[in-house]
């Protein structure tokens, strides 16, 4: 008999964002490929243990997921000048990396790997989450890092966040952003209020082996092969024991067997 999660609906209701996505997905109403259907059942799944288990060991921070989408809907489309109307799979990856947390306070998702077509909004998905880290993640000293094979590969995302910066800096932020002491400029974001910065790194020009990320989006992974093993492994090693730090690497869809993110 197939789960109809109706106990799942009547906590979080069917109009939550992750959940009316996964309803659609499971309903046939939206076509996914297999390992979406399968993120897809492990989030409804989840939280329906969360409901139904007392030793499940994580939670969904509803509140954080809203405050995230929220703030999605201030930002702009670089392209475009418009606001930014994320789709219902955008909506469900922002929910995954920013919703799911154990019960000791550190995140579920250290690791995360996003792979989707061209011009399927994947700087518009990350440029919400990096902005959102630098400026209303929890903590101080906030090291973020946004890298590629090379600088040119950086160079969307930042222009994303850069723009969206300097409209909320002369809108709505303008006195949220004076009082955290927000600066940036063309290669660096800054909260001074939390000591807290945002960098863009290449694998071929910039060493990093003194730095321990908090996050580190890093685009268009599968460019990186084994060459670049060293640089990829100073990021990730950087952020050993650091309970709450996230690595996310995200792709245009390709095959590679050379890249680095796969061995």
């Amino acid at each position: 008999m197939m789960n109809d999660y109706s106990d799942v609906i009547q906590k979080y209701d069917a109009n939550e964002p992750s959940i009316e996505y996964c309803l659609k997905v499971l309903s046939g109403e939206i076509i996914v490929g297999e390992k979406i259907k399968f993120a897809v059942k492990r989030h409804m799944n989840d939280l329906q243990k969360t409901i139904q288990s007392d030793t499940f060991q994580y939670v969904y921070k509803l509140k954080l997921v809203t405050k995230i989408l929220k703030f999605s809907s201030l930002l702009k489309d670089v392209s475009t000048g418009e606001n930014f109307k994320l789709v219902s799979f955008q909506k469900f990856i922002l929910s995954q990396v920013v919703g799911w947390w154990h019960v000791d306070g550190t995140v579920k998702y250290k690791y995360s790997y996003i792979s989707m077509g061209r011009s399927q909004g994947k700087s518009q998905v990350l440029s919400v989450y990096l902005m959102f880290q630098l400026l209303f993640a929890k903590g101080v000293s906030k090291d973020i890092g946004l890298g590629s094979l090379d600088s040119e590969h950086t160079k969307v995302l930042y222009r994303y966040m850069s723009y969206n910066f300097e409209l909320l800096e002369k809108g709505i932020f303008n006195s949220l952003f004076k009082e955290l002491g927000v600066e940036f400029n063309k290669q660096e974001m800054r909260v001074t209020a939390t000591s807290s910065v945002l960098n863009k790194f290449s694998a071929k020009s910039t060493p990093i082996d003194s730095r321990h990320f908090t996050t580190f989006v890093l685009d268009e992974a599968m460019l990186l092969t084994i060459k670049d093993k060293y640089w990829l492994d100073s990021v990730t090693s950087g952020q050993t024991g650091l309970p709450n730090s996230q690595f996310i690497a995200i792709t245009t869809a390709q095959s590679n067997p050379q890249s680095r993110i796969f061995f």
